[in-house]
């Protein structure tokens, strides 16, 4: 999985845990902070504020 983030914050069981991003699920909602690696297609819920870099895409 060459590019994608090795782990990343997910909400599991009502709490915030460190998982693998290959274990991602659809509707998981991740935590990302800056210079994180976006790890899979994902829809914004929040911000504050924005800028991403679309170099790697």
């Amino acid at each position: 999985m060459t590019g994608i983030a090795p782990k990343t914050k997910v909400i599991r069981d009502g709490k915030w845990d460190e998982q693998g991003a290959a274990i991602l699920v659809p509707d998981d909602v991740i935590s990302v902070k800056l210079g994180d690696i976006i790890p899979a297609d994902a829809r914004l819920l929040e911000a504050d504020p924005l800028k991403i870099d679309q170099l790697n895409i």
